[in-house]
């Protein structure tokens, strides 16, 4: 390069190239050379003392920036966008009056934000969004007057949102989103330019200010939705000319409010009040449905609505439209199915709806989200429902009254990811046809009628991660599975309470990979299983059994992994390979035929938290290697078997009841009563051990302990919520026993009469 030629912009662009530009006296720009680049930013580009812009977004760096760029006095724009393996890390800012945009979105940052910044006067741009920045907001972004666009979403900030970012004046674009930010709102009145304010997903808290908004005339997008706030929703809120996106959802606004508020909404816009204390009104309209607000999202969801809104026959522009929660009673109406001609996400779910799914629901071409769950309809599927499925993402019809078969018409293209059809009365066998939904994750069709085989010929829905097949008709063994039958990502499997007989599918087994090697990093945030639809995920749930109660999961953490075969006629051995699922949380095995001692192998399942092997046929001593290895077990069952010897008294063993072991006639040892002696205890022969095991039990007087159940099961209604924080799950498992057996001490005799019978009706039902 020429001493005339300075270089002003260096540019990665895709495949890690870099295009170096050289502008020459007479100004013009044409490219020199291009090179490929290695991954590691030089410290060389700090010496380019012309360099103004530099741009190396999605270019795979890593390693560590060079501080020293920060601080070239001619930088001007500075780009590091979506590259989350370079580490990067702000310097004590020295006086610039040069740097003007600066985007570090998606990287490795470290640290917080240095009160040096406020020495970058001219900055008009600052995005650090999903940096996992941490710390307050320092005081000093007051400083920052020329700021325009500052996006500090999807960190770990934490502290309040300093009044003083109030007195940014020229600032456009603020989003603070998803952070950890506590406290009220600043009085936002001073910036009045301000066109898009996020807030959402943290932590405030407070009463809306009524009068800092009136003078935001250029507000176009308000979100303040996932945090605490509460009080009255100001009126003059919805009185801004500029309206186009409100988002109040998931708070703790409470009075009564009603929609004629919303008439003054001009362009097609954005509404959602979902999942508050509010009733919603929908009396008083004074304008015709041809000239009321067209929305693109309408979120009404736990608004206390008893009728479908009126004006839904009119909005041709609805693509979200969320009516769940709701007490809506009747019938979905016709003419508001015709109307959802482009809608792609609707929840009607958890309202009073009955009748038959209306055909004219499948006019609704643009559907990828149709969530009915927790209803009254009847009758069949819609067969159109179905061929649907080509895109359709999401389809939820559980807990309904739905009869007949699962017509077999998922289309040769189906992109279905998840469907949940639990709780109904259907019958028949599955749809060969589902094999199409090669996508598919999610597979719930428990509490049914169905009864087929297993479905090995679901062998090419390599992304399986949820399946249920519990409370059905399935029979025969699972044994010989197809080839290539692998589940890679499966996590959850629930077949209990069906007729499946023979041995446990090892060669099945060991392809579940999820379960034995998945990574268990700590997580700043959990992650959850859902489904991705359109942009929107679709948070997926599941209902496990823990200590004999069914447990609605609405939460699931993308670790939990549980294998739940109860309540069948497996037999033959636990085979040892199961140990190597690693990462398994829960493993019920409970009211089946195995036969054999309890594999010692079963120590490397480190992270087991519930484990039943009831009202089995084992037999031998407990391997003591358990006790050494489960160190998070907290639930443990091993009643009802043909069980000798002396029970390990270390570690988590030592914590578990009498209930755990009972029903052995060959254990000893506390917490049983009967102490261990010199002499090996007799196995029972097979005759004896059947002719206790089922005679087992006495009947309880339920009427002396109405009042003690009542305090259990509201108890339970926490197990939920605490399948996800390990330390109150750990002391529950352990302490509900002994609760249990301080109010009635009786109630383990009848404990395995109460498992059969559960079993027993499961079945019976069909």
């Amino acid at each position: 390069m020429s001493e005339r030629s300075a270089v002003v912009v260096a540019r990665i662009e895709e495949h890690s190239y870099i295009r170096f530009y050289f502008v020459h006296k007479t100004c013009s720009v044409e490219p020199k050379c291009r090179l490929q680049f290695l991954g590691r930013l030089p410290e060389f580009f700090a010496d380019f003392k012309n360099l103004t812009s530099l741009d190396f977004s999605y270019c795979y760096l890593n390693g560590k920036f060079p501080e020293k760029i920060f601080q070239v006095p001619t930088l001007q724009t500075l780009k590091l966008s979506y590259n989350p393996q370079l580490e990067v890390s702000f310097p004590e800012f020295l006086p610039n009056e040069s740097l003007r945009h600066t985007d570090l979105g998606y990287t490795n940052f470290s640290g917080s934000l240095p009160p040096s910044l406020d020495n970058l006067k001219m900055l008009s741009t600052l995005y650090l969004d999903g940096c996992n920045v941490n710390g307050p907001i320092p005081t000093s972004i007051a400083s920052l007057t020329q700021l325009a666009y500052l996006d500090l979403s999807y960190n770990n900030f934490n502290g309040s949102i300093p009044d003083s970012i109030a007195n940014l004046t020229q600032l456009a674009y603020l989003d603070l989103s998803n952070n950890n930010f506590n406290g009220s709102i600043p009085n936002f009145g001073m910036v009045k330019n301000l066109t898009s304010l996020r807030l959402d997903n943290n932590h405030l808290s407070g009463q809306i200010n009524s009068t800092q908004w009136e003078e935001l005339l250029n507000l176009e997008s308000l979100d303040l939705s996932g945090n605490s706030l509460n009080g009255n929703i100001p009126i003059s809120l919805f009185s801004l000319p500029s309206w186009q996106e409100l988002d109040l959802s998931h708070n703790q606004f409470s009075g009564s409010l009603n929609l004629t508020v919303i008439q003054k909404f001009k362009r097609p816009s954005k509404l959602d009040l979902s999942y508050n204390n509010l009733l919603v009104e929908l009396n008083g309209f004074n304008i015709s449905l041809t000239s009321f607000p067209q929305f693109y999202h309408l979120g009404l969801a736990s608004c206390k609505l008893k009728v479908f809104p009126d004006f839904l026959r009119n909005q041709s522009s609805l693509y979200y439209l969320d009516l769940s929660n709701n007490q809506i009673y009747g019938e979905i109406p016709a003419s508001i199915s015709q109307s959802l001609a482009n809608t792609i996400f609707l929840y009607l779910s958890s309202n009073k709806l009955y009748g038959s799914i209306p055909r004219s629901i499948c006019k609704a071409t643009n559907l990828q989200l149709l969530d009915l769950s927790n209803n009254s309809f009847s009758g069949t599927i819609p067969q159109c429902l179905i061929k649907m499925s080509r895109t359709l993402g999401v389809l939820n019809l559980r807990i309904n009254n739905l009869n007949g078969t699962i017509p077999d018409a998922f289309p040769d293209n189906c992109g279905l990811q998840t469907l949940y059809l639990n709780k109904n009365q259907l019958e028949g066998g599955l749809p060969k046809s589902l094999a199409n939904c090669i996508g598919l994750e999610v597979l719930d069709i428990g509490n049914n009628h169905i009864e087929d085989t297993f479905p090995f010929y679901l062998k090419n829905t390599s992304m399986l991660r949820v399946l249920v097949l519990r409370s059905n008709k399935f029979y025969g063994p699972i044994t010989h599975p197809e080839p290539n039958a692998t589940w890679l990502t499966l996590q959850v499997i629930d077949v209990a309470s069906n007729n499946f007989i023979g041995h446990l599918p090892i060669i099945l087994l060991s392809t579940w990979m999820t379960m034995i090697n998945r990574s268990l990093e700590a997580q700043s945030r959990p992650s959850y299983l859902e489904t991705p639809v359109a942009g929107i995920y679709y948070r997926d749930m599941i209902t496990v059994t823990i200590k004999g109660f069914m447990v609605e999961l609405k939460n699931i953490q993308e670790i939990f992994t549980t294998i739940d075969f109860s309540c069948n006629g497996f037999d033959g051995p636990i085979p040892k390979e199961m140990g190597e699922f690693k990462v398994l949380h829960i493993l019920n095995l409970s009211h089946n035929a195995f036969t054999g001692q309890i594999p010692s192998s079963l120590e490397k399942m480190r992270n087991l938290e519930v484990l039943d092997l009831s009202s089995n046929k084992l037999f031998g001593k407990i391997p003591v290697q358990l006790a050494d290895g489960l160190i998070f077990l907290s639930f443990l069952d091993l009643s009802f078997n043909q069980l000798v010897g002396q029970i390990p008294s270390t570690k988590q063993f030592a914590t578990f009841s009498e209930t755990s072991y009972e029903g052995n006639q060959g254990l000893c040892g506390f917490p049983l009563k009967s102490h261990c002696t010199y002499g090996e205890p007799p196995r029972l022969s097979p005759a004896t051990y059947e002719k206790k095991h089922w005679n087992y039990g006495t009947v309880i007087e339920w009427n002396y302990v109405s009042v003690e159940l009542g305090f259990i099961f509201g108890f339970g209604i926490v197990i939920g919520p605490l399948m996800f924080w390990k330390k109150w799950r750990i002391w529950y498992y352990r302490h509900v026993d002994n609760i249990l057996l301080r109010i009635f001490p009786k109630l383990y005799l009848g404990k395995e009469h109460h498992h059969r019978r559960r079993c027993g009706n499961q079945r019976s039902r069909h």
